[in-house]
């Protein structure tokens, strides 16, 4: 009996899965009124969860797909937004928040 190598690999592939090659995510929160960064604010993707930099950086790695982006910090709005990540490339999403003050 002879065994094809190539096909036992397909049938454990599908069987299995295949892991997908993450992908970053960058996320730039910046104040809607002023452009200013905002720091602390937390991002989060499918449970993958960051806090922003002093710079208003987070980044985050994620499975490409289809996700719903959250971005919330104290005072301001939250932030939801369908994004799409590609198999192929990293994305950077630039998020305005709008402050609740009045």
């Amino acid at each position: 009996m002879t065994v094809d190598i190539e096909k036992v690999v397909e049938v454990l592939k599908a069987l299995v899965g295949e892991k997908k090659a993450l992908r970053k995510v960058i996320v730039e929160v910046k104040d809607a009124d002023v452009g200013a960064p905002i720091y602390k604010a937390t991002v989060a993707i499918d449970g993958v969860t960051q806090r922003t930099n002093k710079d208003g950086i987070a980044i985050l790695l994620v499975e490409p797909g289809k996700y719903i982006l959250r971005v919330d910090c104290y005072g301001y709005e939250l932030f939801e937004k369908e994004i799409v990540v590609p198999e192929d490339k990293d994305i950077k999403v630039i998020v305005p928040l709008k402050s609740m003050m009045l």
